[in-house]
C-alpha cells in the first residue's frame, strides 16, 4: 500500500493534476523524425498537424489539454500503435524501441546485396549512368563504373584506354556509332565492325 502511494505521488503534480512528460514527447517525435530523415514539414505534411503544432511539441512547449488528434496522427504517420504518444506523455509508456525502417525509407545503399556496397565501398567510382528502361521512366537502371584501388588502371593511359572502352559498351547499349580508333587504343578494337 506504501510502495502504491508512493507511484502515485510521482504521477501527481502539486495541485493533484498528472505532470505530463512534454520532453519526453518532444524527444521521441524528434528522434523518429530525424531518422525517417523527414522535415517538420514533412511530418506535418504527413500527419495534416500543423508545422507550428510539430515545431511547439518538439520544443517541449506545454498544452493546459494534450492535443490527442494530433499525437494519433503522428503516432499513424511513425507506424506506432495509437496511443504510443500518448502513454508516452502521460508517464505510461517509455519511447518505442526503434523498430527498422521500411525499405522505402532505407538508405539505398542499405537496401543493395552485400557485394555490391563492397564494391562501391572498395573502388574509386570513375562514371556514371542511369538508363531509362521504359516509356515513362518508371523503371531505371543505375550504372556505376568503378577501378580497383589494386588491379584497377595504374596510370592516366591505362585509365584513359579503360573510360573508351566504358564509352564504346555505352554507345552500342545507345545505339549510337562506336568511337574512332586513336593510337593508344587496342588493336582487336581497330579491327571489330561497328554496333
Amino acid at each position: 500500500m506504501v510502495v502504491m502511494a508512493v507511484l502515485w505521488c510521482l504521477r501527481l503534480g502539486h495541485h493533484g493534476a498528472v505532470t505530463l512528460n512534454w520532453d519526453g514527447l518532444a524527444g521521441a517525435i524528434r528522434v523518429e523524425r530525424a531518422r525517417r530523415k523527414w522535415s517538420q514539414s514533412d511530418l506535418a505534411r504527413r500527419t495534416k498537424v500543423s508545422q507550428g503544432t510539430i515545431k511547439n511539441l518538439e520544443g517541449a512547449h506545454s498544452y493546459k489539454k494534450a492535443p490527442v488528434e494530433n499525437l494519433r496522427a503522428i503516432d499513424a504517420a511513425f507506424e506506432w500503435a495509437e496511443g504510443t504518444l500518448e502513454g508516452i506523455l502521460e508517464r505510461e509508456l517509455p519511447p518505442p524501441a526503434l523498430a527498422p525502417l521500411p525499405p522505402s525509407l532505407q538508405p539505398l545503399k542499405e537496401r543493395l546485396p552485400k557485394r555490391v556496397q563492397m564494391e562501391l565501398d572498395n573502388g574509386e567510382i570513375l562514371d556514371t549512368e542511369i538508363y531509362d528502361l521504359t516509356v515513362g521512366g518508371g523503371v531505371k537502371m543505375i550504372t556505376v563504373v568503378i577501378a580497383d584501388p589494386v588491379n584497377g588502371p595504374r596510370d592516366y593511359e591505362e585509365l584513359r584506354r579503360t573510360m573508351r572502352a566504358y564509352e564504346r559498351i555505352k554507345r552500342r547499349q545507345h545505339g549510337q556509332p562506336d568511337l574512332p580508333w586513336e593510337p593508344g587504343d587496342p588493336e582487336e578494337w581497330k579491327a571489330e565492325p561497328e554496333g
